[in-house]
C-alpha cells in the first residue's frame, strides 16, 4: 500500500483527505510544514500532498527543504492551494512538483493524480 503524507494546517481539509484516502493508502498527517518535514524524513512517503499557505513554515519553504535533502529529494510533492493563478502553477512546475491541485478539488481528481504517481489502482 502506497504511503501518502498530507501536510495541511486546516483540520477540515485534513479530515476530508484522510477519509478519502485511508482505504487505498497508508496516510500520515502533519499539521504544519515543520512537522511535515520531520514526517517525510521519518516515514519516507511515496507522495506528499502539501498545502501552500501554512503558519511557521510555508509550502514553498517545505518544497525547498525537501528537495535539498538527499533523504527526501525524490519524494513527489503535489501542491494544494486556492491560489490558481498562472504564476503559482508555473512556480510549482519550476520547483519540480509532481502535481498541482486547485482548491476546492474533486475526490476523483485527487485519487486519479495519486494513482498516477504511485502506480496504484490502474
Amino acid at each position: 500500500m502506497a504511503r501518502v503524507l498530507i501536510i495541511e494546517d486546516d483540520e477540515y481539509n485534513r479530515q476530508y483527505l484522510e477519509q478519502l484516502l485511508e482505504d487505498e493508502f497508508d496516510v500520515i498527517m502533519a499539521v504544519d510544514g515543520s512537522q511535515g518535514i520531520f514526517a517525510a524524513i521519518d516515514h519516507t512517503p511515496d507522495v506528499i500532498l502539501l498545502d501552500l499557505s501554512m503558519p511557521r513554515v510555508g509550502g514553498w519553504n517545505v518544497v525547498e527543504m525537501l528537495s535539498s535533502d538527499e533523504r527526501t529529494e525524490n519524494i513527489p510533492v503535489v501542491i494544494m492551494t486556492g491560489h490558481t493563478d498562472g504564476k503559482t502553477r508555473l512556480k510549482a512546475h519550476e520547483m519540480g512538483c509532481a502535481g498541482f491541485l486547485a482548491k476546492p478539488y474533486e475526490a476523483d481528481e485527487i485519487l486519479d493524480l495519486l494513482h498516477g504517481i504511485t502506480g496504484g489502482n490502474d
